[in-house]
């Protein structure tokens, strides 16, 4: 057995065969979102630790396993480095309201680390502080003058179904108010929108009973064939081109759940307008986004940022770029992801 092997255990078979480990663009609306992965494996392979994922040599010549996500109980590799005593680490990436295992936390003693956004559970005692990390950098010097932007855009695959505490019913409900009312001021990009999206999903506590009752694919499909333009590989290269870009996070009730959505506006060179957890702030100066929490509904919010002058617009635009230049923003970086997850490992794996 090599007692220096990582296995990397994602949850995407997209990511499997070394590709998470190589290729920064596997899954996902983003860019280079595997970037953070690529860079650990470089780091730890540096300090020699070899690095697959967890198909590509049998499990035995691993000794330890970095799982992406909580695994089921039950999952047959946690199980196989249990009866070893291999070291086990768990990485969490998303939200609990979407997969619920990453709120197990009477699980997580389970592991020799667990790396999460969660301010709660990081307050607990219960994990080590892990944001979101992306690839840094300022929005262009050359990016197109406000005149010559259109107002809004929206990337963001369709929504499938409502869950309880996610805020997707308000991308609906944005899409909606475009698609009706300023189609001309708004562009929709994402998966799945020209399948279109069943009537009153947009209102969560209608849609609840209608689902329950199992009525929902009963109801037409509402489409959005004034505003959709289909997919994009990298959001940046499209955000530039608009004033504003539209970038919900999927829950505000997480306390330092911040992700890359609103770093990819404001490094594209527009301003975001975000929802997140309140606590979001005091990370993310005010100053750099339009927060949706302040407006009654879209008509109140569309009427701001369609009247917004230039002079406004430059001023929300100056604050990323300072907050984009600063160490509070640093924390996000690949590099701080790197460092923090690469000294716990290889400090464990080598005293092993």
């Amino acid at each position: 057995m090599n007692c220096r092997m990582l296995a990397f255990c994602p949850q995407e078979k997209e990511r499997l065969h070394d590709r998470c480990l190589r290729n920064i663009n596997c899954v996902g609306i983003g860019d280079d979102l595997d970037l953070p992965i690529v860079e650990l494996c470089r780091r730890l392979e540096a300090d020699g630790i070899e690095c697959h994922t967890y198909d590509m040599r049998p499990l035995e010549d691993f000794s330890g396993f970095l799982f992406f996500e909580m695994p089921k109980p039950d999952n047959p590799i946690l199980l196989h480095a249990k009866s070893r005593s291999a070291a086990i680490f768990l990485i969490v990436e998303e939200n609990h309201f979407i997969l619920s295992r990453n709120a197990e936390f009477d699980r997580y003693g389970e592991f020799a680390a667990v790396f999460s956004y969660n301010d709660d559970a990081v307050a607990r005692g219960l994990a080590i502080k892990l944001n979101y990390a992306l690839s840094l950098s300022l929005p262009p010097k050359d990016a197109k003058p406000f005149t010559e932007r259109k107002l809004a855009v929206m990337i963001s695959s369709r929504v499938k179904k409502n869950r309880p505490h996610l805020c997707a019913y308000l991308r609906l409900r944005t899409a909606r108010f475009y698609e009706e009312n300023h189609p001309e001021d708004f562009d929709l990009y994402g998966p799945g929108w020209d399948k279109g999206t069943y009537l009153l999903q947009e209102c969560p506590s209608a849609y609840k009973w209608i689902s329950a009752l199992h009525l929902n694919k009963l109801l037409p499909r509402y489409r959005y064939p004034k505003c959709w333009r289909g997919t994009v590989e990298r959001k940046r290269q499209v955000i530039g081109g608009y004033r504003f870009a539209y970038c919900y996070e999927n829950t505000t009730e997480i306390p330092g759940y911040i992700t890359e959505k609103i770093f990819d506006v404001m490094m594209s060179g527009a301003v975001p307008i975000y929802i997140g957890h309140p606590s979001s702030a005091d990370i993310i100066p005010r100053e750099c986004f339009v927060d949706r929490a302040n407006f009654a509904d879209d008509a109140a919010l569309y009427d701001f940022i369609s009247h917004m002058d230039e002079e406004t617009w430059l001023g929300y635009m100056a604050a990323a770029r300072k907050f984009l230049s600063s160490p509070a923003a640093q924390a996000f970086s690949v590099a701080a992801y790197v460092n923090t997850v690469s000294d716990v490992i290889c400090s464990t794996i080598k005293q092993g």
